[in-house]
């Protein structure tokens, strides 16, 4: 599943998420985006957290996902958040801007099946994305390693700092950052529906954080979203997820991820500290 993720200080590029190949394919950084250090991780039940320094900035990227299993509302929500948070380690301010793009190939099992894409935003403080598979066969594939090869998924934005989304090829939008842009390219809706490996459509979000100075942090998020339409196949009868019977569309379930954001990071960090607490008690660390 093909992710990356790029961040500008001071006009240098540096790369913080993923590599610059799809399957064998070299992107167009070749790989000569060289690497932002990497100083910390911490895996934690509910939440991983990567730390990254250099040039006077420090990046912490964090997936917080609501695996609370004694309440299903939150437990049982098909996404994560991806958050970005950015701070200056010393006293001149620093320019940032960020990039993330997610290839398409996240939503097939085979590079050769076909594809298509969508913005379904359904109101103006809020980017959403749709990607999907073309064949919507459920439970046709199976096995280890297996994508679903159904469902829908989709990436969704709220923040201040957004500069510019598109759903476009991944030259066209990785390009448009390496050049020094704000903006990436329009949305490109030719040949619909066509393969996942077909210029590898992507959706990507920039992120324009201007000066960044020492003592502030800013942060934007970005959720991940799955809806697999059906979760299992009972005895040929077809079940439909348990967070459908209780938010009923995916407009209401991202809905609610938006309004609740900063209290369900603040759950996960209670809940982690709690439980961590509790297993190195009883192991006697």
């Amino acid at each position: 599943m093909t992710m990356v993720g790029y961040i500008r200080i001071d006009g240098a590029i540096y790369r913080f998420l993923g590599v610059d190949t799809i399957g064998d394919v070299a992107m167009i950084t070749n790989g000569t985006i060289p690497p932002l250090q990497q100083i910390n991780l911490r895996v934690q039940p509910t939440q991983t957290q990567f730390t990254f320094q250099g040039y006077g900035i420090e990046l912490t990227l964090t997936y917080t996902q609501p695996a609370f299993p004694d309440q299903l509302n939150y437990f049982t929500r098909p996404y994560v958040y991806i958050t970005t948070e950015v701070r200056s380690l010393d006293s001149t301010p620093h320019s940032v801007q960020l990039y993330m793009d997610f290839v398409s190939d996240i939503v097939v099992n085979n590079l050769n099946d076909w594809i298509m894409w969508e913005d379904v935003s359904f109101d103006s403080q809020s980017k959403i994305y749709r990607h999907q598979s073309y064949n919507q066969y459920a439970f046709v594939d199976h096995g280890d390693r297996t994508k679903p090869n159904w469902g829908h998924l989709y990436l969704a934005t709220q923040s201040l700092y957004l500069s510019s989304s598109t759903q476009t090829n991944v030259f066209l939008a990785r390009q448009a950052f390496m050049n020094g842009g704000r903006q990436l390219p329009q949305r490109d809706n030719e040949q619909q529906p066509k393969p996942a490996k077909d210029n590898w459509p992507v959706n990507a979000f920039l992120y324009d954080y201007g000066q960044v100075e020492i003592n502030v942090n800013l942060s934007s998020y970005i959720i991940l979203a799955y809806d697999d339409v059906y979760s299992m196949n009972y005895f040929s009868h077809y079940q439909i997820p348990y967070w459908k019977h209780i938010y009923g569309s995916w407009r209401r379930m991202l809905s609610a991820a938006f309004q609740e954001y900063e209290q369900i990071k603040q759950m996960a960090n209670e809940y982690d500290e709690k439980l961590i607490q509790e297993y190195s008690n009883t192991a006697g660390i």
